[in-house]
């Protein structure tokens, strides 16, 4: 086994891996600010070890009441994007689009769990 002592956790002032950002935006008339961490040469939403959820529901366009939003009252912004499932693929693997990792885990949930079944 190794032999790790000493250990501490410092402030991270120079690195040449992460560099903090924000963000400041107006949205509906309201002055807001979102912190996120440029991770090597890409952005990234979320840093390793960050608690992220996912949920999954399987709807219809039947379903459909609007294009998408949020509740407004609560300051979402919800973006809806559609992505037909032969092009799925292509996404996960084309490095120039920047995506969270959850997303891609997200996608291979999918292959493993539900198309396997239909």
């Amino acid at each position: 086994m190794e032999d790790v002592h000493s250990v501490e956790i410092a402030p991270c002032t120079n690195s040449r891996f992460l560099r903090p950002k924000r963000v400041k935006y107006t949205q509906n008339g309201v002055e807001k600010t979102w912190d996120y961490m440029h991770v090597h040469d890409r952005g990234n939403v979320g840093v390793a070890g960050s608690l992220q959820t996912l949920f999954y529901a399987e709807v219809t366009d039947d379903m459909r009441v609007s294009t998408g939003g949020g509740v407004q009252e609560e300051g979402e912004m919800i973006e809806v994007v559609e992505l037909p499932l032969g092009d799925s693929r292509k996404f996960i693997m084309d490095s120039s689009i920047n995506r969270p990792g959850l997303l891609l885990f997200a996608f291979m949930w999918f292959y493993d769990t539900k198309m396997g079944k239909k």
